[in-house]
């Protein structure tokens, strides 16, 4: 006989599937919030926020999984589906859910300023519209919650206190070379993951070659002397083409300006007439940055066996 224990656990169990979800989302610096869809005991549709990512306002948790969801039943009715998400589905998500008769939702944290299954108001069970969604709030909610306002509390602190020096550094240094290598390897598989690779391929760099590279290395330094970005380059064509070979920002310090302040370090070089700089156009952060900058597009280049990635050019 199945029982209201029985259906707690089976909510919680899918709520940690959420939680995976969101934690995906924290991992490119976007808000952590996430959504799986379930029918007859499997998950059928994943989402996690990608808004900053995708440059999309409607890049909701919901909205990614209601979308794969109905790609894997080939229908826009989920009917007989329930979705869970780890913060109260806002307005947008809440007329998603209407209009793809889904079950059931089951959501972790409340909120106070969007929420539009009971908190602000109850979308899914006004019975004035032609589908009325069964909801089961608070599953998890204290994690939920703690997921949120850990990352928020993080953000402040970053905008508040931290100060950066921006300068030009000696590879050949032991120490700033292990520096890099760290940087790098804490960088560079969300990049990877990000221009559609499912494994990160080895990393060649060790801080022996990093330091052999021949390569100028500026870098961005926060009180304490920690390393949390860098750009490297070499300057061809008589010192009038600088070619960017690593552009890197630790994944903790995302979306406070690293990336911006290092280019405009190496722009500012004498000499320089025109830049090139390479990376995969679904990174979309780094093209998004690349462009404001006025790159553009010039061909596509092999960087390792099987990973090709689009040049991009800009002149001054």
């Amino acid at each position: 006989m199945h029982t209201e224990k029985d259906s707690t656990s089976i909510d919680t169990l899918w709520m940690k599937e959420a939680i995976a979800e969101a934690r995906k989302a924290e991992a490119k610096a976007e808000v952590p919030i996430g959504a799986v869809i379930v029918k007859s005991g499997a998950i059928i549709g994943r989402g996690h926020n990608l808004r900053e990512t995708d440059r999309d306002p409607t890049a909701h948790a919901e909205m990614l999984a209601i979308k794969e969801a109905s790609g894997t039943l080939d229908a826009w009715r989920l009917t007989d589906c329930d979705l869970y998400v780890t913060l109260e589905p806002c307005p947008m998500c809440a007329g998603a859910i209407l209009q793809s008769r889904i079950r059931r939702v089951v959501y972790g944290a409340p909120d106070p300023k969007a929420g539009c299954c009971g908190t602000l108001m109850n979308l899914l069970q006004d019975d004035r519209f032609n589908h009325v969604t069964e909801v089961t709030p608070g599953v998890l909610q204290e994690e939920c919650g703690a997921m949120l306002s850990d990352f928020f509390r993080r953000l402040r602190k970053k905008q508040k206190g931290d100060s950066f020096e921006v300068r030009k550094f000696d590879i050949a240094d032991p120490g700033l070379a292990v520096a890099v290598h760290g940087l790098q390897q804490a960088s560079y598989p969300i990049e990877a993951k990000l221009i559609g690779l499912d494994t990160i391929p080895p990393m060649l760099d060790t801080p022996e070659t990093l330091a052999a590279c021949g390569e100028s290395f500026v870098g961005c330094f926060e009180a304490g002397g920690r390393l949390v970005g860098a750009v490297s380059y070499k300057l061809v064509d008589g010192g009038e083409t600088l070619d960017i070979h690593r552009l890197m920002v630790h994944p903790d310090r995302f979306r406070l300006g690293i990336a911006s302040r290092l280019l405009d370090s190496v722009f500012a070089l004498p000499g320089v007439r025109k830049a090139i700089v390479s990376t995969g156009t679904a990174n979309a952060p780094a093209v998004l940055l690349y462009e404001r900058y006025g790159f553009r597009p010039t061909g596509l280049v092999d960087i390792a066996p099987d990973v090709t990635v689009t040049q991009f050019e800009k002149a001054f």
